[in-house]
């Protein structure tokens, strides 16, 4: 059924003050110029009917991509025409950015794209979230309504309260279908937009664009931030920055300094995606010492350039129990007061900083996305959940959604948290007998651990959250006491493992140290 848009359109009109729009029509026969087109720009040319097409890989097929430096906020109007001269597929789609915090399309990026193309009969236009490498599915249009060699012209609105319009006409005119809408405030601002396109040898030059407007574009007035400093290794500290820097500022080494008797670094490269940079120290960093890297001078794209700012970070790598896993919420429903959504928490049991990027959760069958860049500070409580899941626990504490976030079994699991280079910090293997209350057991409350100084104790550490709302996310759990481990460890079974080595095990967790005596 087709509604009108007018009413749509007004909403956006609210709130903030931005500046001029983008349109490309290619009328003028070039992508290097007014705008300027970046990436593979070898892979695509303006063809005689002034579309952008794709001209890729014809002996192999491939990923090619372009994209458009483009600042949006909370409140945006996307438009673009799109037309793919066959019947799409996973192996042949494409995608259009709405927005990207990186200039990578192909890479691991943070934002929002339409998709056309899947298996099958039921194309439909979508639209998805990315959350690094993990793509989550919001809005989805009139099944099967792309199957067939599509040309469509796409409308998609986001106002200021984050409710994502999309509208399509399916002849490629303009006379609207409204496909529904969602909400989604994961992010709220992009820096990119672009064109993806995903193909085999024979669709190499049947990917057409045309008519893509952004409006309004918001006009960033404000520096970067440094937002975290992590030690990524003895003599690696990685800058996270809120948004994309300008490379000669980026890499200039003396617009950075580390205290302690550090100094400056002897090379600053800037990652992929323009919001990060990897300094290089001379000598190793000091071990276990509370560092801080101060930051000064450095550019945005927009050219607005920041003061003196500084970040906590230490040269620590944390072990097992380093970090613990104190609350999972694997019941939520029936609610008590707390969404419903299952979360982990996890805590900080060092007296430092730990950057969690490359930490994983995981079950048996699922291992979640990779964490980005997030930075636990010592004592801290971070709320893990489903990357969908994010904007319901803000407001109990930082809280991390992840992509592929584990299912959590009502009855009973294993959880294992992870570092980046695949050493186990903390496991807890819960059954749903660890409440201890037969009507928590049934849902909307969680399990709490009680004494953080005994992670090794499992279900006599546990028990059901007493807080009346269901759980204590992101905060000191509600059953915190003293409850030391006065039971030795019991001897279960021994066997040979090979003609030289037995296979011991024990009831509870052993301290290393102790078996090498």
């Amino acid at each position: 059924m087709r509604k009108a848009v007018v009413g749509i359109l007004l909403i956006l009109l609210t709130g903030r003050v931005f500046t001029q729009s983008l349109t490309d029509d290619f009328s003028d026969g070039e992508i290097t110029s007014d705008p300027s087109w970046t990436g593979d720009t070898d892979q695509f040319l303006v063809n005689a009917s002034q579309q952008l097409q794709l001209q890729g890989d014809c002996d192999a097929g491939g990923i090619n991509y372009l994209t458009l430096a483009a600042a949006t906020s909370d409140s945006v109007v996307w438009e673009f025409y799109a037309e793919l001269d066959f019947d799409p597929s996973s192996s042949n789609h494409m995608r259009f950015y709405l927005q990207s915090d990186a200039a990578d399309l192909s890479a691991a990026l943070h934002g929002y794209y339409i998709r056309i193309g899947e298996d099958g009969t039921n194309d439909a236009v979508k639209l998805y979230r990315q959350d690094g490498t993990g793509n989550t599915l919001l809005l989805s249009g009139e099944t099967g309504a792309v199957a067939a060699a599509p040309a469509v012209r796409v409308r998609v609105i986001r106002n200021a309260e984050a409710v994502w319009h999309m509208l399509v006409d399916y002849t490629g005119g303009t006379s609207f279908t409204d496909e529904g809408s969602v909400t989604d405030n994961t992010y709220n601002t992009g820096y990119y937009t672009g064109v993806y396109c995903q193909y085999t040898s024979t669709r190499c030059d049947a990917f057409y664009f045309d008519d893509i407007y952004i409006s309004p574009l918001y006009e960033d007035d404000e520096p970067p931030v440094l937002l975290s400093a992590a030690a990524i290794s003895d003599l690696q500290v990685k800058a996270i920055f809120n948004e994309p820097l300008q490379a000669s500022d980026a890499e200039n080494g003396s617009n950075y300094t580390v205290d302690g008797g550090v100094g400056n670094p002897i090379d600053a490269a800037l990652q992929a995606g323009g919001s990060s940079v990897v300094l290089t120290f001379a000598d190793d960093l000091p071990a276990a010492v509370l560092l801080h890297l101060e930051v000064n001078g450095i550019a945005d794209l927009a050219g607005n350039v920041c003061g003196l700012q500084s970040q906590p970070f230490t040269n620590f790598s944390p072990g097992l129990f380093d970090l613990l896993i104190t609350e999972i919420m694997a019941d939520p429903e029936p609610v008590q007061e707390l969404p419903a959504a299952e979360y982990i928490e996890i805590w900080n049991a060092t007296p430092f900083p730990v950057n969690l990027e490359g930490w994983t959760i995981r079950d048996p069958g699922t291992t979640s996305q990779p964490f980005p860049a997030v930075v636990l500070e010592a004592g801290a409580y971070l709320i893990v959940c489903s990357a969908g899941n994010t904007a319901e626990f803000e407001e109990y504490g930082d809280v991390l959604g992840v992509g592929s976030f584990p299912a959590l079994n009502n009855t009973g699991d294993s959880l294992y948290l992870f570092d980046a280079d695949e050493e186990l910090i903390h496991s807890v293997y819960y059954t749903d007998s660890w409440y201890a209350d037969p009507i928590k057991e049934n849902g909307g409350y969680s399990l709490e651990m009680i004494d953080t100084g005994n992670p090794c104790q499992e279900e006599a550490n546990w028990i059901a959250s007493i807080e009346l709302s269901g759980g204590t996310p992101g905060q000191e759990n509600s059953v915190a006491a003293d409850n030391p481990d006065v039971v030795s460890p019991s001897l279960v079974s021994v066997f040979p493992s090979s003609a030289t080595s037995l296979y011991i095990t024990f009831d509870e967790y052993i301290l290393t140290e102790a078996l090498t005596t």
